[in-house]
């Protein structure tokens, strides 16, 4: 069933990813990163209500929308990072997201290279720090976001 995602292209003309007005619909896909893999370049997709039990790897200029209230779309993984981001520039808005499991060392999000925004999420890890953040070219943005009960033993985020 391809209900859960659908992909808007963006016009991405600024060096940090916007919320321009969409420009074009390419259709649905059944998971969030099947949609990031048939996305192209300057792509918006945008993630309807619920949990969405995957681990993401964004490595490409795309931007991840949650629809709705804050708190509506959940990413969750066990035993991975739930977000790992290997692009110049992406972004992600409006998700709780969350990494669990029986290891450690596992955030929400991981920066291994880029720019990119992270904006109104909320970031979980009950193995590891909310958010890391590797490597001479990893610049993050991060707006409006929360972290939570971090087992970091520096805090929510390691940098």
């Amino acid at each position: 069933q391809k209900t859960a995602y659908e992909i808007v292209s963006r016009d991405w003309s600024s060096d940090v990813c916007s919320s321009d007005l969409p420009l074009a619909v390419w259709g649905a896909y059944a998971t969030i990163g099947e949609a990031i893999a048939a996305a192209p370049a300057g792509a918006l997709v945008v993630v309807r209500s619920g949990t969405y039990r995957e681990a993401l790897l964004i490595d490409k200029a795309v931007e991840i929308l949650g629809e709705g209230a804050r708190g509506a779309v959940v990413v969750e993984a066990a035993d991975a990072h739930a977000i790992e981001f290997r692009a110049e520039r992406a972004a992600i808005r409006n998700l709780t997201i969350r990494a669990g499991g029986t290891g450690q060392g596992w955030g929400a999000v991981m920066v291994r290279r880029g720019r990119p925004v992270i904006e109104r999420c909320d970031l979980t890890s009950s193995v590891g720090s909310g958010m890391y953040v590797v490597g001479a070219e990893s610049d993050p943005m991060v707006r409006e976001c929360t972290f939570a009960d971090g087992k970091s033993e520096i805090g929510r985020a390691h940098v």
